[in-house]
């Protein structure tokens, strides 16, 4: 009975032609899809090649044009009697003719010629400055600059260098040029005496080759060699850095498409002869698709129409099959509660018994995506405590021990904020694919959440598992984005047969919270110490909130004196916590615990007006007030609260802006430089005058000390501990103090606890100090005495 049901199903099939007609149609679809794709992809690679020759004819046209009416031919006499003129009053006028020709060629047309020069190989340099002046550079060495070619050069003729970055103050600091050179030679020795030559724009360059109709078309200048010329989305070095990495990685040249940005790209190159430099045009795949499908939409249309008039047909034969497909809706059903253990029964080999087949595959599929976390595609939380557990219970000892790892990015939330959740889900990917690459067959990696994973790593000792999370933790910073992926690692290093996996992970997640954020550290593993830590820190979690409701929180006041009168000329608002139970909490124990948890910003608010009302009453009292200092943590760079949080509270006491000096802790400028500068900027225009903290702690540039709008700089006690030790020492702190006094900048000297300390720095040409020599950290009502001679 079964054999003649499923020969007469057979029969029924091929007497309807539904087979037939499907695959008919399909093939068709495919067919006319492909050649049209073929055919617009060959059109389009036409059109790009058409355009780029004919633009490469004008810019070879455009550049002689240039040069002719930049007239760099006709300044060759001048430039000629510059070079051999000794005598004072002769080279006096043949320079002068030579600094003229100079300046008329550089301001030809500034978007084009950006720069000018004239090169004498036994006296020097002399480039125009673009303010009718030139500027010398005593050079006996050309064979470092880009455009010095011996061989072009000996031919006599203008000719064109490859494109390097300029240095010239008018063009953009990433530009790049290609020189124009013209060689002189001695009318009477005919022997190479110099040259001289104009700096042309490769981003007018770049224009010339700019393809009509095609806006999104990246295009890449080579030499013949492959090498980058120029990058039409060059605008920063780190991009012409990733630009040649692109090249080389991806075999450019070589290849007909290629992903770039996470987009499908069609490569057509062409091969600029005359100019010895090749095109290399990636045109978005996207644009061919959407034109292929304008032109295939009527044929998937047809299809669809014929797909429904097939359906028809099927439908009459969907009734002899109800009663089987209700075991695959049981099935499915299982498989919707996680149950994937419910397999179909195969028990024919006719079309269901294959679909049988298919569906209980789909099924061990579906249970593996099950493992597996969606995004990274490592194995989910649930799934890695078990294998991990398995694992260690299984482990042979003799071969190395298991170490549980908790991994974590500094500030990654940041990337969400600033880029969006497609770049943080990519980021995540390769951190993924970072961990797997170099664990291997050492141990097996999952999620938990948000940028967690979690690592079971098989190793000898302490060094080789160290050496591993190394590799990794390089390998996840090279991914190329301005905030920089820094990993911490949490340790938790003999896994132990009798605790559960999921306990370990806590602990190594312990460990971890002690290094996060540290610049420093990059592992920190699980101890006693660190548990009893972690206590402490749940302690301060807990109470954080009731303790600045209830006033547990209070200020203190360091003076900073005058060294050299004795007076006191400002103070710093310190924080202190008082416990009613625990008595007094230390700050290097809760502001860090503040600083990653957030709650500083509600802290420093606290100080802030409390130190604020202080100003305020003394105003009010009439005194002569001092300056008071707050801390800026460096969460409030990213905090868009900050600005009117700080200006609305010295509305609020009336209080003069300059007499609340703000604090910004130097490490903070590593993190977002842009956005810093541009909020010390609008401090600044309200009034405030910004100090920087901890200067030459570790992190100090005099990049720092030339951009960032600072008024005060506040040497730090671990700098200034060595200035009585040694004279190279004395010396270091005495230029640095200097280098600071020439950019108008205050000083103020934290930790001076020595009257030796005190004499050296004033001999070093320090006024304001601030220490235990001069006062410990005091309330506000002795403040108030000393600073002000209150009576009591």
């Amino acid at each position: 009975m079964k054999r003649r049901r499923v020969s007469k199903l057979g029969l029924k099939y091929m007497a309807s032609t539904l087979f037939p007609a499907i695959l008919v149609l399909v093939i068709a679809s495919v067919i006319c899809y492909n050649t049209i794709s073929q055919s617009r992809v060959s059109t389009i690679t036409q059109e790009v090649q058409r355009q780029a020759t004919a633009k490469n004819l004008d810019a070879y046209n455009s550049l002689d044009k240039v040069i002719a009416e930049v007239n760099l031919l006709s300044k060759y006499s001048i430039m000629y009697n510059f070079m051999v003129t000794d005598s004072a009053d002769d080279h006096y006028f043949s320079q002068t003719k030579a600094t003229l020709a100079l300046n008329e060629f550089s301001e030809f047309d500034r978007s084009i010629i950006v720069s000018s020069w004239v090169a004498v190989f036994d006296k020097g340099l002399f480039k125009s400055d673009g303010k009718c002046n030139y500027k010398r550079e005593n050079i006996t060495d050309f064979s470092v600059f880009p455009w010095y070619n011996v061989n072009k050069l000996n031919l006599g003729e203008i000719y064109y260098s490859k494109s390097y970055i300029t240095d010239v103050n008018k063009a953009e600091a990433n530009d790049r040029v290609i020189s124009a050179i013209c060689p002189v030679f001695d009318k009477t020795t005919h022997v190479l005496i110099g040259a001289y030559g104009v700096d042309i724009s490769m981003r007018y360059i770049n224009t010339l080759y700019v393809l009509e109709g095609y806006s999104t078309a990246v295009l890449f200048i080579t030499d013949e060699n492959g090498e980058l010329l120029y990058f039409s989305d060059g605008v920063t070095s780190k991009r012409y850095e990733f630009a040649e990495t692109f090249i080389k990685s991806t075999n450019l040249l070589n290849r007909d498409q290629v992903e770039f940005r996470s987009n499908l790209y069609r490569c057509v190159k062409v091969h600029a002869a005359d100019k010895g430099w090749n095109l290399l045009y990636m045109i978005d795949n996207d644009r061919i698709t959407s034109s292929v499908n304008s032109i295939a939409m009527p044929i998937l249309v047809t299809f669809l129409i014929a797909s429904v008039g097939l359906t028809i047909i099927m439908s009459i034969f969907i009734i002899r099959f109800v009663e089987r497909i209700k075991l695959v809706t049981a099935s499915t059903k299982d498989i919707a509660s996680g149950k994937y253990d419910n397999r179909m029964v195969v028990d024919s080999d006719d079309e269901f018994g294959e679909l049988a087949l298919a569906f209980n595959e789909t099924i061990d599929k579906l249970k593996s995506v099950a493992e597996f976390d969606e995004i990274t595609k490592v194995y989910n939380i649930t799934t890695f405590y078990r294998i991990a557990e398995d694992m260690i219970k299984s482990n042979d000892e003799m071969t190395g021990r298991y170490a549980i790892v908790r991994l974590d990015i500094d500030h990654f939330r940041l990337i969400n904020d600033l880029y969006s959740w497609q770049t943080g889900n990519n980021i995540l990917i390769h951190i993924a694919n970072c961990i797997k690459n170099n664990i291997a067959d050492k141990g097996i990696c999952g999620r938990i959440s948000g940028d967690i994973f979690v690592m079971c790593v098989k190793h000898k000792d302490k060094y080789e598992l160290e050496s591993i999370l190394l590799d990794i933790k390089n390998e996840i910073m090279k991914y190329d984005i301005m905030i920089e992926l820094n990993p911490h690692f949490g340790i938790y290093q003999e896994a132990e047969k009798d605790i559960p996996v999921y306990l370990m992970c806590d602990r190594a997640g312990v460990a971890l919270s002690v290094i996060k954020g540290n610049l420093l550290n990059t592992f920190s593993y699980y101890d006693n110490a660190i548990g009893r830590k972690n206590t402490d820190i749940k302690f301060i979690e807990a109470n954080m909130h009731s303790a600045i409701e209830q006033n547990q929180f209070f200020i203190l006041l360091q003076p900073k004196f005058d060294m050299f009168d004795n007076k006191i000329v400002g103070a710093e608002s310190l924080v202190r916590w008082e416990h009613p139970e625990k008595g007094l909490i230390r700050p290097d124990l809760f502001v860090p615990i503040f600083e990653k948890n957030g709650f500083v910003i509600s802290l420093d608010e606290y100080v802030w007006e409390e130190t604020c009302k202080n100003i305020h009453n003394w105003l009010e009292a009439g005194y002569d007030v001092v300056p008071i200092s707050v801390n800026v943590s460096r969460i409030h760079i990213y905090d868009k609260h900050f600005l009117d949080t700080i200006t609305g509270l010295v509305k609020k006491y009336n209080i003069p802006a300059n007499l609340l000096e703000l604090e910004f802790t130097e490490s903070a400028l590593l993190d977002d430089v842009a956005e810093l500068y541009s909020l010390m900027e609008q401090l600044k225009e309200n009034g405030f005058k910004l100090l920087m903290d901890d200067f030459a702690s570790g992190y100090s540039s005099l990049n720092t000390l030339k951009s960032a709008s600072f008024d005060i700089v506040k040497l730090d006690r671990d700098f200034i501990n060595s200035i009585c030790k040694s004279d190279r020492d004395r010396l270091l702190v005495t230029s640095t103090v200097a280098l600071i006094n020439s950019q108008n900048m205050e000083i103020v000297v934290e930790g001076v606890e020595t009257e030796e300390q005190v004499n050296a720095l004033k001999k070093a040409g320090c006024r304001i100090a601030q220490g235990y020599y001069y006062s410990r950290p005091i309330n506000v009502s002795e403040f108030e005495k000393v600073a002000y001679k209150k009576e009591d």
